[in-house]
């Protein structure tokens, strides 16, 4: 008996490979990660580097990923841009 296939889960790539590439992508139940290739300044290598959005939806994770690729610093040396705190991705419900 063969065994069921697991449905994919998303992800989402932006940037161009080999410059600004950043993959968004949900981990399921730990919550949805930012990928990219950052060039350490002092070394001069380049290290996979993942970021933690929690539990955040795919909309927020596409416009964070498009702001990281589109600053053109995730293989350079200019700064990224700050990511949200935990308390800042809270969501209030307005009555």
């Amino acid at each position: 008996m063969a065994s069921p296939r697991r449905s994919r889960r998303w992800s989402w790539t932006t940037g161009e490979k080999g410059k600004n590439r950043v993959r968004a992508f949900d981990r399921g139940s730990r919550g949805i990660f930012l990928e990219m290739f950052a060039r350490d300044p002092a070394t001069g290598l380049t290290a996979r580097k993942r970021i933690a959005l929690g539990r955040v939806d795919h909309g927020f994770a596409r416009r964070k990923a498009e702001e990281l690729a589109t600053c053109s610093g995730v293989m350079g040396a200019r700064k990224l841009p700050p990511l949200p705190s935990a308390g800042s991705l809270t969501t209030t419900k307005h009555t």
